[in-house]
């Protein structure tokens, strides 16, 4: 978990409501309805060290959202692998 990346994705998107609305928004492009309130987002940036925020489902939309600018490499390193791993965008396989 990284807090500083979510503060930085919060920050480029906008707002706390803003981030959830495109978060809700990218599920339900993708098929799916989740919910994801400004509440929850409070909570990520707020929550004490102890657990992993954003919960990866979430890593990207948020990455989308605020147009790659931070990605969910940088959001999860624990689930999608530390951002060095990635080649550049425009590069590697598909």
């Amino acid at each position: 978990m990284n807090h500083s990346a979510l503060r930085r994705a919060i920050d480029i998107i906008g707002s706390q409501s803003r981030a959830a609305r495109l978060i809700r928004e990218w599920h339900r492009a993708e098929g799916r309805v989740v919910k994801c309130t400004q509440a929850n987002v409070w909570g990520w940036l707020h929550r004490d060290l102890a657990g992993p925020v954003p919960p990866a489902e979430h890593c990207r939309a948020l990455e989308a959202a605020c147009n790659y600018q931070v990605t969910r490499h940088e959001l999860r390193p624990d689930v999608f692998g530390p951002p060095d791993s990635v080649a550049p965008r425009g590069e590697g396989v598909g």
